[in-house]
């Protein structure tokens, strides 16, 4: 069963893909589901991001976007914050789970 999130798997960068999720504590029909998403990448391809979802919730799908210049401006929200699993307070741009 779906979570009903909104997913995102984006080329931010040629060969630099991420997985862009919206966080189950996230305000329904928020103006930007991006602002309450964590982020996790970089991963080399996107089968690879697409199997980050492996390891949370069912989403209910997602979108493949492949790359484009304004999709780092796009994401950028997204990409500011760690993950809310994580603990740390370092600013990253984003983390990859192994």
């Amino acid at each position: 069963m779906s979570c009903q999130r909104e997913c995102h798997i984006v080329e931010i960068e040629p060969g630099q893909w991420y997985c862009i999720l919206e966080r189950p504590s996230s305000p329904k029909d928020a103006w930007d589901w991006k602002e309450d998403a964590d982020c996790f990448g970089p991963f080399p391809s996107a089968e690879l991001a697409i199997g980050e979802l492996d390891r949370h919730s069912n989403p209910g799908g997602f979108s493949r976007i492949p790359y484009s210049p304004r999709h780092r401006r796009h994401y950028a929200v997204a990409m500011r914050m760690p993950p809310a699993s994580e603990t740390a307070q370092v600013p990253f741009l984003a983390v990859r789970r192994s």
